[in-house]
């Protein structure tokens, strides 16, 4: 008669089986996430965009007027599952939908360079911590190049620019014998105003900048993604996923795509959120 299993086979059992659920156990836990936590859920139906200032035409939501600072917070909870104090990495985007504009309209933080923010260090002791941080809606959100331009084309001068300049040309005694000199019938502060904005214009073809509003977020319904990483697994994402203004070939990466059904869906020690809370947008010039 064959003999039976020893005794002692039990406790080598028990053990492979004990690691083996410890190496699958995930290093942590990704609460809650709220993505305008200081935003009335009353004001999410219907949100109106305003331009920055009437002398900007780029659209940023929230405005300065809807929410103090103009920027949203956001929060989630994160709990630590590991054997040691560690910091973890995350990331939030928005994407527009049902929009009448671009179907590709979507964004993170301003800074494209910015990928994956890290926590402070969580402790171990199983209970979930709260992680803050803010970000508003922008117009050209990947920071595409085809959109930048001269500072001034497009935009009206502000006129504190142009009283500073003033001020600057007064302040420079040979400068300003050179405008008197050519000041004519139309007297010497008209002729200021002139140099000053002539100044301006000439400075600006020099100075390229984002011009944001040449791609300004469209009206519609816009969606919350937050991914939080271990520091592995936001190594192993493919970088036109984490920085928006990378190509990948010819064309972008949709990080929506990518985290909920593509390659990052699949990747280890990721936890991957969408919020059930949408921001419905309408356009409105300022009063």
């Amino acid at each position: 008669m064959k003999p039976g299993p020893s005794f002692f086979h039990y406790p080598v059992l028990f053990y492979v089986l004990f690691i083996s659920s410890c190496k699958n156990f995930p290093a942590f836990e990704a609460g809650e996430f709220v993505p305008m936590k200081n935003l009335p859920a009353s004001a999410c139906e219907s949100l109106k965009a305003e331009r920055f200032t009437r002398n900007d035409s780029s659209i940023t939501i929230p405005s300065p007027g809807q929410v103090a600072g103009g920027y949203f917070i956001f929060s989630f909870d994160i709990k630590n599952n590991s054997d040691r104090d560690k910091k973890f990495l995350y990331k939030i985007f928005y994407r527009a939908e049902n929009t009448d504009g671009p179907d590709d309209f979507y964004g993170s933080w301003e800074n494209t360079e910015q990928e994956f923010k890290a926590t402070g260090f969580i402790s171990p002791d199983g209970n979930y911590y709260p992680v803050l941080d803010s970000f508003r809606i922008i117009g050209n959100p990947r920071n595409e190049k085809k959109y930048y331009g001269p500072a001034w084309e497009g935009t009206p001068i502000p006129d504190s620019l142009v009283t500073r300049t003033v001020e600057r040309i007064k302040k420079d005694t040979v400068w300003l014998s050179g405008v008197r000199s050519r000041a004519g019938k139309e007297g010497l502060e008209q002729r200021l105003l002139a140099e000053a904005r002539y100044v301006l214009e000439q400075e600006g073809k020099n100075k390229i900048i984002n011009k944001r509003w040449r791609r300004n977020p469209p009206a519609g319904t816009y969606s919350f993604l937050l991914v939080v990483a271990d520091s592995a697994a936001a190594a192993n994402t493919d970088p036109s996923a984490s920085d928006i203004s990378l190509k990948k070939g010819n064309g972008y990466t949709d990080p929506f795509d990518y985290f909920l059904n593509g390659e990052g869906s699949r990747l280890k020690g990721i936890s991957v959120r969408l919020s059930s809370e949408k921001l419905r947008i309408r356009m409105a010039d300022p009063q």
